[in-house]
């Protein structure tokens, strides 16, 4: 729903919700006494309070026209409750994000107090032992010198880790791919392969840069600072050169020894491929395994006044072809209002929790041949998804599905966004 062009007409009219349609009638003359025209002759038709006038009748007529009407009462007032669930949503939705930045600013104050106290106290103390001990000082004065270092190392290891989750991998690689997806078309298989390839190409380089950055901080941190901040590249880096140290030194070794090893290394070469192969061989099977753990689910959303196909595809964060593609649109972003589309979402079954949600069927809604059906509506989506969602429960013959259970789950559509978010979120709390 285009929540900018609803119009709460109980409210234009000054009535409850749950008004009678004699309440209505009576309301309606009341204002229709208090707006006529006929009220305000003594103004010019090109008056700022004429005009407004005129058009506070005519929301007024409008409002009792569909409001009179006990069939179009119904369908305002479906209309009326999903607006208003949508607007508490969005305002649940904007405190959250307040309450969130309000957090981590907080966290961001009492991490920058804390390390302007440590860096105090620890100049102070250091000051305090250069002037009394000198160059004599005991074992205990060491002893708790070296204590010190290790609350300094806490102290910039933690800065490091809030400064890396303010910018964690998958929120990286997540808004590289939605810029590299955002005018995608999708082609044929060939094609489809080579463009992924290109981009795992290009999110390779990309965190290459963003590690090789962090030795541009060399004159900014200590030199502890600098070796935590770049601990992961200065790793790499080791291991690059043990590895090749390591191949040069194996190579020359066995280069002594080829003339009176032949049969022995031919031997284990069959080996090495044999156990080559069957780790090639398991890897492709795990490929298929994970490309085979997905899970389609299909939304049904229908167009209201307002919306356009870009604006969907930005909603639900998916390409326009992919709508196009899923609903047989030929005309170039033409949709229609009322018009009900398919909104096709692929996620992975282990991330089924963070789409979905459980719910109890009662015991009449089991008797129901349709009941499927009618949770299927209810949700906004069909029995296949249902079906994908819950293939233990729900048993599939032909195109007969039969519910097994009494509890179920039903899919919820969250975005990717907000999924990324909440697992952000969990692995914070993990740390």
């Amino acid at each position: 729903m285009n929540m900018r062009d609803f119009k709460d007409y109980y409210k234009i009219l000054g009535v409850s919700k749950e008004a009678s349609a004699t309440e209505l009638k009576k309301r309606y003359r009341e204002l229709a006494i208090m707006y006529h025209p006929d009220k305000y002759s003594d103004l010019s038709p090109n008056d700022a309070k004429y005009q407004e006038i005129e058009a506070k009748m005519k929301e007024i007529n409008e409002a009792y026209t569909v409001l009179k009407n006990p069939s179009s009462r119904e369908r305002y007032d479906a209309d009326y409750v999903l607006y208003y669930s949508e607007l508490r949503a969005e305002q649940m939705r904007k405190e959250q994000r307040r309450q969130e930045r309000a957090r981590r600013q907080q966290e961001e104050n009492e991490s920058e107090r804390r390390r302007r106290a440590n860096s105090r106290t620890y100049q102070k103390q250091n000051s305090n032992r250069r002037t009394a001990y000198g160059y004599s000082a005991t074992y205990e004065e060491y002893e708790e010198d070296y204590e010190t270092t290790l609350e300094y190392l806490k102290r910039i290891w933690n800065e490091v880790r809030e400064e890396e989750k303010a910018k964690p991998f998958i929120r990286r690689h997540y808004n590289l791919s939605k810029r590299m997806n955002k005018n995608r078309h999708r082609g044929d298989v060939p094609h489809e392969i080579a463009v992924n390839l290109g981009h795992g190409v290009v999110h390779i380089y990309y965190e290459l840069y963003h590690q090789l950055s962090k030795f541009g901080k060399i004159k900014e941190d200590t030199v502890p600072k600098y070796v935590i901040r770049n601990r992961k590249s200065i790793a790499a880096i080791i291991l690059a050169a043990s590895m090749a140290f390591g191949g040069i030194g194996g190579a020359t070794s066995s280069s002594k020894d080829v003339s009176s090893d032949t049969s022995i290394s031919m031997s284990q070469g069959a080996d090495t491929n044999s156990s080559t192969g069957n780790s090639m061989e398991d890897g492709v099977v795990n490929i298929i395994d994970e490309m085979n753990s997905r899970v389609n689910m299909t939304r049904y959303y229908k167009i209201k006044a307002g919306d356009t196909l870009s604006q969907l595809a930005e909603d639900f964060e998916i390409s326009s072809s992919t709508i196009k593609q899923a609903n047989n649109i030929q005309n170039d972003g033409y949709i229609q209002m009322g018009q009900t589309i398919k909104i096709p979402y692929t996620i992975y079954e282990s991330d089924i929790k963070y789409y979905s949600q459980s719910i109890t069927i009662t015991a009449e809604q089991l008797q129901k041949t349709n009941a499927l059906e009618e949770i299927a509506n209810l949700y906004g989506t069909d029995v296949e998804t249902l079906y994908n969602l819950n293939p233990e429960v729900i048993k599939k013959s032909g195109s007969t599905y039969t519910l097994e259970n009494d509890s179920i789950l039903v899919p919820k559509f969250a975005k990717k966004s907000e999924v990324i978010l909440e697992k952000d979120k969990q692995l914070t709390n993990q740390q």
